[in-house]
C-alpha cells in the first residue's frame, strides 16, 4: 500500500500523473481551507453540532449500538448519561447483543421442534427485549438496525450441539420459522437486517476461500434434497433472503461480515469471496440489498508513524464499494472501530483516519450509513476483551471517559460529514425483489466430519477412571479418539481411548484412566477428542474438540471444582448453590450473588470455613426483595480465599452467569398470596393436576413464563375443586402458576421438564 502527505478525497482515484497534480493541489487547497476554518472557530468543532445535526442536510446516517445494560435501563445506565448521549449525536442504532439468537431463542431445546409452528416457535421466544428496544419512544426517531438474524456465533448450546445432527430439511426449515418469528415480533419497526453474519470462512484450502465450516447450521450443506433446492450453502443463504424478505417486507436486507473491505482480486482472500458471492445470490433471485463492511481496523494500517493517511487502504475499500456499486449493490459500514495496539500509534492520529474512511464511504452512492461500535472506549468490545488476537488494543472509538468526552477521532467522523454536500434525499436504492422459488444456486453439498462437543470432569485424582462424554458426526466408518493430556508443550498424553463409530450422528461415554504417575496440577490437563479415518490417528483427523483447564488434584489442592445453582430466582427466594471445591487449612468458601457486569454489585453473600481436601456443600443464598428484575444480568460468584479474604486474596473462583431475576409482582396481585392450592406432579413433562378449595366461585388459572409473559390462561368452573392440563407444548423451563378465585390469590412455581 501507498502512502500520502495528504487526506483523500472520495471518487479521486488518478489515472494519469496530471490528474494526481490536480488532485494533490485540490487535497492542499481544502486542507488549508479546513485550517483556517478552525482557527476562526470560537469554540471546538464538537461544541458547534452534534454529529446527527451535521448529519441531517447531509441525509447519512451515523449511528451506534446500545449494549445489554444500556436496554435494561436506559435512564440509569452510566450515570445517565449514555442514553442522552446517544440520542444527541446519532441518527441510527443497533443492538449490540439482544437480537443475537443466544438472546432470543429459549435457553433449552423446545419439545417436539420440528412440528412447531411458526406461531408456537414464536411463543418460545424471548421477545421482551426486542419489543423494549423498537418501543422506546425516546428512540423512535432513529433508524434501527437488526442484527443479526443467523449466526454461527452466540447461538444457544443446544442449537449448536443437536442442530449439526438434524437433516438438511430440518435445518431449512428451522431457520424458515424462526426468521417468520422475528419478523412477526418486529412487524414494520426494523429498517435493516444483518440476515446472516460472518459466513465466510477465516481459512483458504488449496487457495480457495471457502463458506464458513463447522456452524451449527452446517447440515444446511450436506448435499440432501429439501423442498426449498439441494442443501448446499448457496441455496440455503439464498432462502434466508427469501425468507427475510417475507418476514420484514419494509427492512434493507444485507449480509455482514468482517476482513472484507479492502480490494483483492484473488479467489484466495474474502474480499473477492464476498464479492463474487453476493453478486451470485443476486443474480439467482435472492432480495439481497447489500452487504455490511464490519470494518474493525488497526490503526497502524491506515496512517504512519508520523500520522500520515495511508491512501491506499481507503482507495481499496473505494474500489470494493465501487465494484459492488456497479452489481446494483449497497454498502453500509455497520461496526466501526479503530483500534490502537500496543500503543504503536498516537491517539490523536484516528482523526484523520477516521475522517479519511468516513468521508469516502459516505460520498459513494451506494453508502449512506455509518454506524460506530461502541459508545465510548472503556466499553468496546475489543478494550473489554483485550486476549489473543485483541491482547494489547484499546481506544477504539471516538468518545471516551464517563462524561462521554470527544476525541480527535470525533472530530474526525464530524469533519467527514462537514465535507459532504447536502442533498433532498437519502439516495437509497428500491429494494431488491429477488424471488421466492426454491434456490438453484450451485454449490457443492457435502458434510464433514466433526467432533461437536467433548465433556468430562473438571477435576481428578491419580488412578481415577473418568467418563467423557463425546457427540460426534461421521460420514463413515471411523475412529473416536479421547486424549488426557497436557494442556502446554510438550502436550505429553497420559491416556489414550479409541473407539470405532459408524456413519451418523451420535454421542458416546468414553471411559478414561487417569495413571497414578500423572503429576497434581490446576488447570494444566485437558481433554482432547478427534474423529480420524479408521486406524489412521491425529495425523489423519478431519476434526478435534478440547476441554480445557482440567485439574489433577493432590493432597494440597486448592481450587474451586464446580458450582452451580438456580438459573432464575425471584426476589425473596433462598438459592441452593452447589459447590465442589478442594483445600487445606485456613480457608473459606464465599459465594456471591451479584451483577454480572460492572459495577458487580453484590447483593448477599455465603461464607463458610472449607474442610481440608475435597467436599462439597450447598451454599444457601437470600435473594433479597430488592434485588431489581432482570434477564440474565447476574451471577454467582464462587471464591476460595484466605479465611476473612475477598476478591483480592482469592485463590481459586469461578463463576456461573446469565442468572435471571424473574417477575413475581406481575403475577402476584397486590402482594396478596393468601390461596392454598396444589400442584402435581412438579415437575412436569407437561401433563399435571391442580387442586383448588371447594367454592361457589369460579376461579381464572394464569400460567406465566419466568420472566412474567402470559402463556396460557384457563376458567375453573364453581364448585370444581380439581383439573387437569397437558402442556406438553411449552418449552422447557421455570414458569409461575398463578390463581385468582373471589379475593384470593395464590402462586406457585410450575418446573417444566
Amino acid at each position: 500500500m501507498n502512502s500520502s502527505t495528504h487526506s483523500v478525497l472520495p471518487n479521486t482515484i488518478s489515472t494519469s500523473s496530471t490528474n494526481q497534480l490536480i488532485v494533490k493541489s485540490k487535497l492542499v487547497f481544502l486542507t488549508l481551507l479546513s485550517l483556517l476554518a478552525l482557527l476562526l472557530l470560537d469554540k471546538p468543532l464538537t461544541a458547534q453540532n452534534s454529529l446527527r445535526e451535521l448529519a441531517t442536510p447531509k441525509k447519512v446516517y451515523i449511528g451506534n449500538l446500545i449494549s445489554n445494560e444500556h436496554l435494561d435501563d436506559p435512564e440509569n445506565f452510566r450515570n445517565g448519561l449514555a442514553d442522552p448521549h446517544l440520542r444527541q449525536e446519532y441518527n441510527a442504532v443497533v443492538l449490540e447483543n439482544y437480537m443475537k439468537m443466544s438472546f432470543v431463542l429459549p435457553a433449552d431445546e423446545p419439545e417436539d421442534i420440528h412440528n412447531l409452528t411458526v406461531e408456537q416457535l414464536r411463543a418460545t421466544l424471548t421477545e421482551d427485549n426486542i419489543e423494549a428496544f423498537l418501543s422506546n419512544e425516546d428512540w423512535a426517531d432513529l433508524r434501527k438496525r437488526g442484527h443479526a438474524m443467523i449466526w454461527f456465533n452466540q447461538a444457544p448450546d443446544w442449537l449448536s450441539l443437536v442442530a449439526p445432527t438434524w437433516t438438511g430439511q430440518q435445518v431449512f426449515d428451522f431457520t424458515r420459522k424462526y426468521i417468520l418469528a422475528l419478523g412477526q415480533i418486529c412487524g414494520d419497526r426494523v429498517d435493516e437486517w444483518d440476515v446472516i453474519n460472518e459466513a465466510i470462512s477465516d481459512d483458504a484450502p488449496d487457495g480457495q476461500r471457502i463458506w464458513r465450516r463447522g456452524t451449527w447450521y452446517r447440515r444446511a450443506n450436506d448435499g440432501s434434497m429439501t423442498d426449498w433446492g439441494e442443501a448446499t450453502y448457496e441455496n440455503y443463504i439464498k432462502m434466508l433472503f427469501v425468507w427475510a424478505r417475507e418476514a420484514q417486507p419494509q427492512a434493507r436486507l444485507h449480509i455482514n461480515d468482517y476482513g472484507i473491505e479492502t480490494f483483492s482480486s484473488s479467489v484466495a482472500s474474502k474480499n473477492r469471496f464476498m464479492r463474487d458471492q453476493a453478486k451470485a445470490l443476486k443474480d439467482c433471485g435472492a432480495p439481497i440489498d447489500g452487504v455490511g463492511f464490519q470494518s474493525h481496523f488497526i490503526l497502524s494500517d491506515m496512517v504512519s508513524p508520523t500520522g500520515v493517511v495511508n491512501s491506499g487502504f481507503i482507495e481499496s475499500v473505494e474500489e470494493s464499494i465501487q465494484d459492488l456499486a456497479s452489481a446494483g449493490l449497497e454498502v453500509a459500514m455497520t461496526e466501526l472501530d479503530i483500534r490502537i495496539c500496543n500503543n504503536d500509534r498516537d491517539e490523536a492520529f484516528q482523526e484523520v483516519a477516521f475522517q479519511a474512511y468516513c468521508e469516502m464511504a459516505l460520498s459513494q452512492p451506494n453508502c449512506h450509513e455509518i454506524l460506530i461500535w461502541g459508545l465510548r472506549d472503556e466499553d468496546n468490545w475489543i478494550t473489554l476483551r483485550d486476549d489473543g488476537f485483541f491482547a494489547g488494543c484499546e481506544d477504539a472509538a471516538i468518545v471516551e471517559g464517563d462524561n462521554y468526552t470527544a476525541k480527535p477521532a470525533y472530530d474526525g467522523v464530524a469533519a467527514a460529514i462537514m465535507a459532504l454536500p447536502d442533498q433532498d434525499e437519502f439516495g437509497f436504492a428500491p429494494l431488491a425483489p429477488g424471488n421466492g422459488v426454491p434456490a438453484n444456486c450451485g454449490g457443492e453439498g457435502s458434510l464433514d466430519p466433526a467432533i461437536l462437543i467433548v465433556d468430562g470432569p473438571a477435576a481428578v485424582s491419580p488412578g481415577d477412571q473418568v467418563t467423557v462424554a463425546v457427540s460426534y458426526i461421521a460420514t463413515d466408518d471411523q475412529d473416536i479418539v479421547v486424549w488426557f493430556q497436557l494442556n502446554e508443550a510438550p502436550f505429553t498424553v497420559f491416556s489414550q481411548v479409541v473407539t470405532d463409530v459408524s456413519s451418523g450422528a451420535g454421542t458416546i461415554d468414553v471411559t478414561v484412566d487417569i495413571p497414578m504417575n500423572v503429576p497434581v496440577g490446576t488447570f494444566n490437563y485437558r481433554y482432547l477428542a478427534f474423529i480420524a479415518p479408521d486406524g489412521q490417528g491425529v495425523d489423519n483427523s478431519f476434526s478435534d474438540f478440547i476441554q480445557f483447564q482440567v485439574t489433577v488434584l493432590g493432597e494440597n489442592s486448592q481450587l474451586v471444582i464446580s458450582s452451580l445453582g438456580p438459573k432464575s430466582v425471584s426476589p425473596g427466594d433462598t438459592a441452593e448453590i452447589n459447590v465442589s471445591y478442594s483445600a487445606i487449612e485456613g480457608q473459606e468458601i464465599v459465594v456471591w450473588f451479584q451483577l454480572d457486569q460492572s459495577p458487580f454489585t453484590t447483593f448477599q453473600e455465603f461464607r463458610q470455613t472449607a474442610m481440608p481436601g475435597q467436599n462439597d456443600i450447598v451454599a444457601k443464598l437470600y435473594i433479597p426483595e430488592t434485588v431489581p428484575i432482570a434477564q440474565d444480568a447476574y451471577q454467582y460468584q464462587t471464591l476460595l480465599v484466605p479465611t476473612g479474604g475477598g476478591w483480592p486474596e482469592r485463590i481459586s473462583n469461578i463463576s456461573q452467569g446469565n442468572i435471571d431475576v424473574v417477575v413475581v409482582s406481575s403475577v402476584v396481585q397486590d402482594g396478596v398470596n393468601d390461596l392454598n392450592f396444589s400442584v402435581y406432579p412438579n415437575p412436569t413433562a407437561g401433563l399435571f393436576n391442580v387442586e383448588i378449595p371447594a367454592s361457589s366461585h369460579t376461579a381464572e388459572l394464569i400460567l406465566y413464563s419466568a420472566l412474567g409473559r402470559e402463556v396460557h390462561r384457563q376458567t375453573i368452573p364453581s364448585g370444581r375443586t380439581e383439573m387437569s392440563l397437558n402442556l406438553s407444548t411449552i418449552p422447557r423451563g421455570l414458569y409461575w402458576l398463578s390463581v385468582q378465585q373471589d379475593n384470593s390469590h395464590g402462586v406457585v412455581k410450575l418446573l417444566k421438564q
